[in-house]
């Protein structure tokens, strides 16, 4: 090439360019071509180009040259590993009439690295929340064992003395040991509602949303009955199927619901209010949560579901971000928010076409 205006550009460009005669053959590369290739460019010069060897479409070097513009993603095998490349390929015509071909080489390595780099933020920001609703929940399993614990050892205490005492008959025996044996399936009822939650992704599989926000409500049940919170729920079936992740869908719904019992807790509340509502509509399962803690402030709203940021523009953690990756992200869903004179609504919208998709699951 001549050193003119339009090689002195093609010098300059960031991205490895080379042309190429219709048979392939080097005539000219840029300064940065030689960093997709270790051997020495010059060698090429006049010969077959390297990048003719490069995997990707079969015949694509024909292909290439029956369209205006052709591009297509290669692998380069370089040290360390594969670089992830794209060949852009366009004809080039000049004053001879002899069609020449520009290729330009755009590494999208980094921009590969880059997504998996979000994903991998992404996986390690859903554990520090399941951590984090961990750490509550276990709470909650404590406050809801404590006085069932403290009722059967009492049960047995009374045994133990009636026993010492010579006084313990069958009936008074047969009483207290029914009443033990009710206590106990109390605490197995707590586990099997905790159960599940802290299954990780695995299989996506048919789901009940009614069961999910029925169980939701029943793992905050004590903590919102100690602080005065009434919850409604409303369900059009008993059953309303979606496909997707039985503990990541419950951790969204605990999440909204925590959300409404911090919101219940910035202000004096006469009657604290929580409402669900479970639906179907245009092919989705829809589950409305709805509370009176007031309505969101205008310059926090467009910010509801950015990490970090609560409601009340506070640092509250990952809880409503991590609630809107579960939906939509995870389960290609739709979360929103909307408020109404003192109401804040959360709607979740999951699709149900999977579920028709996997009837055996």
């Amino acid at each position: 090439m001549d050193n003119s205006a339009f090689s002195y550009v093609l010098d300059q460009c960031p991205l490895p360019i080379e042309i190429l005669d219709d048979a392939g053959v080097l005539l000219y590369a840029n300064p940065y071509f030689p960093l997709y290739f270790s051997q020495d460019y010059q060698q090429f010069l006049g010969k077959p180009s390297p990048s003719l060897s490069l995997p990707a479409d079969e015949n694509w070097w024909e292909q290439a040259k029956q369209v205006p513009l052709w591009r297509c993603p290669v692998r380069i095998p370089r040290d360390p590993g594969l670089f992830i490349d794209t060949l852009t390929v366009f004809p080039l015509v000049p004053e001879a009439g002899v069609p020449l071909y520009i290729v330009v080489h755009a590494d999208t390595t980094q921009e590969v690295i880059r997504e998996e780099a979000a994903r991998r933020e992404q996986g390690i920001a859903l554990i520090r929340s399941r951590q984090a609703q961990m750490g509550d929940l276990l709470s909650l399993i404590a406050h809801e064992w404590r006085q069932p614990l403290t009722l059967i050892n009492s049960l047995v205490g009374n045994v133990q003395l009636k026993t010492e005492l010579g006084s313990l008959d069958q009936d008074y025996l047969r009483e207290k040991l029914d009443k033990i044996t009710a206590t106990v399936q109390s605490l197995s009822q707590t586990i099997d509602t905790f159960r599940g939650f802290y299954t990780s992704l695995g299989t996506a599989k048919r789901q009940n949303l009614c069961e999910l926000a029925t169980r939701a409500v029943n793992l905050l049940k004590s903590n919102f009955q100690k602080k005065g919170i009434h919850v409604d729920l409303e369900f059009s079936a008993e059953d309303i199927p979606l496909y997707g992740f039985a503990g990541e869908i419950l951790q969204a719904i605990l999440e909204i619901l925590q959300n409404a019992g911090d919101a219940f807790a910035e202000q004096d509340m006469g009657r604290p209010r929580i409402n669900l509502t479970a639906s179907t509509q245009n092919g989705k399962a829809l589950l409305l949560i709805e509370n009176n803690g007031g309505a969101i402030a205008p310059a926090i709203f467009p910010k509801i579901f950015d990490p970090y940021v609560s409601s009340k523009g506070e640092n509250a953690g990952l809880g409503l971000y991590m609630a809107k990756m579960i939906v939509e992200d995870f389960h290609d869903g739709q979360l929103s928010v909307s408020c109404h004179d003192d109401w804040t609504s959360f709607l979740l919208e999951f699709p149900q076409e999977d579920v028709n998709a996997h009837n055996g699951s």
